[in-house]
């Protein structure tokens, strides 16, 4: 599909889906929620380790964190090559594992895109030392073909990444194993649960993780416990328990006052402001109408550079400003050599910037709360790029 003829037409349909993500993680959150004592709770949870269901509500956070202690129920399915896979095969490597199907336009696209920047800030880990499973809950639609065609959308159709379907039954029991909720409607789309959910090299689950935004989180705890981490500043080797003490989630920064207040650094604006302006001047702009724009979101625009480049130089001016103002950084994802970068900054009580680039593409959106910024660039993101 051609990204930029096709992206006028797909800019309502896209914002409908953004806010369509936030119901489902509304509803699956609140679902999680009310089962109190699920199957996630073998552990004991402590409050400083966790995204706490207050944060959620209150929208200082967009995906709840569940630490875990239990053995991970073993099953059998059938990967997008045909092949029968178990989730035993894996031992040896950890597991990061999702539920979704391929004809989702909510909150899976959001899910398949968080995999993907776990993947991209892994490296050669992912294989070799961590192994990537999404299962369908819809296997009468999603046969491995489908599957498989849907890892090449993401470029994701590799050895270290399974994507998993099987008959109804089979589907439906590791579902329920799981605590994965789902609900078919009239339209032929579901309601259901957005779980991940992390096993360990020994087949036990170590922690679960609600919603969205979770990508980053799960990245700090892995790159601590990898034999070789793939990113350069994670060298720390700790075990698992220990490292649930130490990286620090999105509550931890929501909490982090400012460090510099927004007049200590007016004066390094101007300058932003003027390669903000002249990089702007390099790319065709596509200007979206108020009623296009979601509860919530101030501002939304797409910028289209004639390179990748260009654009990563425009997300990183961008975020610079940003910080010279006192914007505090609250999520980032890829960098300049990917194919997704992206940056999440806290300006103030509730207000936020979002802004993200796939390929030469770059999406930046304002909001009220930390949700409305992110859910429709991440969305944009992965289906810019991916989809």
């Amino acid at each position: 599909m051609d990204i930029l003829t096709n992206l006028t037409h797909r800019k309502r349909t896209i914002l409908v889906a953004a806010l369509a993500l936030l119901l489902v993680l509304v509803v699956g959150l609140g679902a999680s929620l009310a089962l109190g004592v699920g199957p996630w709770s073998g552990g004991q949870a402590h409050a400083e380790e966790q995204i706490t269901a207050d944060e959620i509500r209150s929208g200082r956070a967009d995906f709840l964190h569940r630490p875990v202690d239990r053995p991970a129920p073993d099953f059998t399915l059938t990967d997008q090559n045909g092949r029968r896979v178990s989730l035993s095969d894996f031992r040896g490597k950890w597991v990061v594992m999702t539920w979704i199907y391929t004809h989702c336009m909510t909150v899976c696209p959001a899910l398949k895109a968080e995999m993907k920047i776990v993947q991209t800030g892994l490296g050669d880990a992912v294989g070799r030392d961590v192994q990537l499973v999404i299962i369908t809950f819809d296997p009468e639609r999603d046969t491995p073909e489908v599957m498989k065609a849907d890892a090449q959308k993401l470029k994701a159709d590799i050895p270290g990444w399974s994507w998993l379907t099987g008959t109804k039954a089979e589907t439906d029991a590791v579902a329920d194993a799981y605590g994965v909720a789902f609900a078919p409607k009239p339209n032929g789309m579901f309601d259901h649960t957005a779980l991940v959910t992390l096993v360990d090299p020994q087949g036990h689950e170590r922690h679960r993780y609600f919603g969205s935004g979770w990508s980053q989180d799960l990245l700090d705890r892995l790159q601590q416990v990898l034999p070789q981490a793939s990113s350069a500043s994670q060298d720390a080797k700790v075990s698992m328990s220990e490292a649930a003490h130490s990286p620090a989630t999105l509550a931890d920064e929501v909490r982090r006052e400012t460090r510099n207040s927004s007049a200590e650094h007016a004066s390094a604006a101007p300058a932003e402001d003027a390669r903000i302006a002249s990089l702007e001047a390099l790319a065709n702009a596509y200007a979206y109408d108020e009623s296009e724009l979601r509860e919530g979101v101030t501002s939304q625009e797409v910028l289209e550079f004639s390179e990748a480049a260009t654009a990563a130089e425009y997300v990183d001016t961008v975020k610079q400003q940003a910080i010279a103002l006192g914007r505090h950084e609250l999520e980032s994802g890829g960098g300049p050599e990917d194919t997704i970068q992206y940056h999440i900054l806290k300006a103030g009580p509730d207000q936020y910037l979002a802004v993200g680039r796939a390929q030469n593409l770059v999406i930046r959106v304002e909001g009220f709360t930390f949700q409305a910024a992110r859910a429709p660039l991440m969305i944009q993101l992965v289906g810019t790029c991916c989809v």
